[in-house]
């Protein structure tokens, strides 16, 4: 049904909010008031309505083409006033008397709407942007109600926008690979601690990607995921659960994305070994202290590079070397890409692994990795938890 409101939701609508519950009246969720913006969602313009509850928000999107029909159906079952901002005006709404009559009066513009840079100066926009409030990030005390991003968590935004970044495709190819579509995407992050990017990345498969997930988070510190289950339950966020654990004896499951950040030394092998051993589409890890390999390097012909500071370098790019082609010789696509800057973290290498269709082992790949192996003369524990030296054992026979 047509409604007065329909113009408004254009395709240079900016925000708004509808608020101030009518005295007697409980509003849709018992809502407190409702935030809309509009995005794309694979492709198609969509309005996102955010009921705010006392404890969670609940999230609905709608097609441009309804929302004016919606806003109104709103108004008339609880709320007395919507501000809708638009690049062409402020349109200002009441819903009030008895009978109920909508009022609405139009302003000039308060908002310009985003208007697009020149390629050579475009930047892109973070997935989370300041101002523009989120639930799960004020729960994690990341920003405040209005949006603005607390001064010590300024780095950890910046860190969640840029993590999202660059898994985003990761995850998308990941939900497309699924065999049965009818099936939620399942992510296991190990190591998971105060959970940011856990959140993170339930949230943004749910409301960006529009894929149905279940997320598990894994981390030793019992009281820590104690606390983010209990967030996750009072925010609302279905399919996002926490487990207290060692990824060592994480029991084989369904899986489709395995992440793990900073998981330290051969923490994060047991990650990588668990997405293959489980089958899983897509392994993305920011390896942490690689002190294994560390260890073990001792060549004659390497000692001008296993000097103070140099010897740690040197080791920790050689253990990723070597993750990422085990990775590979298991029918992974691998990536070595910079995570975040280094001013902000020095651990700021991400391996993204990606399985390629039809294809669980490549010779070649593994012949590289013992001709590797072998010239740095490591025995890393990837390689040891996936069978390496069985498989070539067999290979020789």
């Amino acid at each position: 049904m047509p409604s007065r409101l329909d113009e408004a939701f254009g395709e240079e609508f900016i925000s708004g909010t509808i608020s101030g519950a009518r005295r007697g009246e409980t509003p849709e969720h018992a809502a407190q008031k409702v935030t809309l913006r509009a995005f794309e969602l694979r492709g198609q313009r969509v309005i996102q309505f955010t009921f705010i509850l006392r404890d969670r928000a609940l999230h609905e999107n709608c097609a441009p083409q309804v929302a004016g029909e919606r806003t109104e159906e709103l108004l008339r079952g609880g709320f007395s006033q919507a501000v809708l901002f638009t690049a062409g005006g402020d349109w200002h709404v009441t819903c009030l008397g008895s009978p109920l009559r909508l009022k609405v009066m139009r302003r000039p513009a308060s908002k310009a709407a985003a208007k697009a840079p020149a390629a050579h100066d475009r930047k892109k926009e973070g997935v989370f942007v300041e101002g523009r409030p989120c639930v799960f990030l004020e729960a994690l005390g990341v920003m405040n109600a209005e949006g603005k991003v607390l001064a010590p968590m300024r780095d950890k935004f910046r860190q969640i926008n840029k993590y999202l970044e660059l898994v985003e495709g990761t995850l998308r190819d990941a939900a497309d690979a699924r065999p049965d579509r009818s099936k939620p995407l399942r992510i296991v992050d190990f190591g998971c601690g105060k959970a940011y990017l856990t959140f993170a990345a339930h949230w943004f498969c749910r409301e960006r990607l529009g894929v149905e997930c279940e997320t598990l988070g894994v981390d030793l510190k019992k009281d820590v995921i104690a606390e983010c289950e209990a967030l996750a339950r009072r925010l609302g966020m279905t399919g996002l659960s926490f487990h207290a654990g060692d990824i060592a004896q994480a029991e084989p499951r369904r899986v489709d994305v395995v992440l793990t950040l900073h998981a330290c030394d051969t923490a994060t092998d047991l990650a990588l070994a668990y997405a293959v051993k489980n089958g899983a589409s897509a392994a993305v890890c920011v390896p942490c202290c690689q002190h294994e390999l560390f260890r073990q390097l001792k060549s004659e012909t390497q000692q001008p590079l296993l000097r103070g500071i140099l010897r740690e370098r040197v080791a920790a790019l050689v253990t990723d070397a070597s993750r990422a082609q085990l990775m590979e010789a298991f029918g992974y696509r691998v990536e070595a890409v910079k995570f975040i800057d280094a001013e902000h973290t020095p651990k700021n290498i991400m391996l993204r692994c990606t399985r390629r269709a039809g294809r669980m082992n490549n010779a070649a790949a593994l012949k590289h990795w013992r001709e590797f192996a072998e010239a740095w003369s490591i025995d890393p524990a990837l390689a040891r938890l996936l069978g390496v030296e069985e498989r070539t054992a067999r290979d020789d026979d």
